[in-house]
């Protein structure tokens, strides 16, 4: 997949990201299931402020989100943006 030459630095900025399959992939270790859980939750709050929604697959040690510009086909600045939002605030944590 081609990636817009104008995001190229700020992927490149962003912790564990991974470009994978047209989209940001990261997976982030979980400390416990009711962690997940709480990450989850807070992730899916932001989603629906930023009418954002990323894929999310949370399993008892573990929690992969990817993210995508669905209705552009690839990933774009709201993409990068709300990766940093995740950092910041999840990513964090671990």
């Amino acid at each position: 997949m081609k990636i817009d030459s104008r995001l190229k630095p700020l992927l490149g900025s962003l912790r564990g990201w991974e470009v994978k399959e047209g989209g940001l992939e990261k997976t982030i270790p979980l400390p416990s299931y009711q962690q997940g859980l709480e990450w989850v939750n807070q992730i899916a709050r932001e989603a629906e402020n930023r009418n954002h929604h990323p894929d999310l697959i949370w399993t008892y040690h573990k929690l992969t989100l990817r993210l995508m510009s669905h209705d552009r086909g690839r990933i774009t600045r709201r993409d990068v943006e709300f990766a940093r939002w995740i950092d910041s605030h999840i990513g964090s944590s671990v």
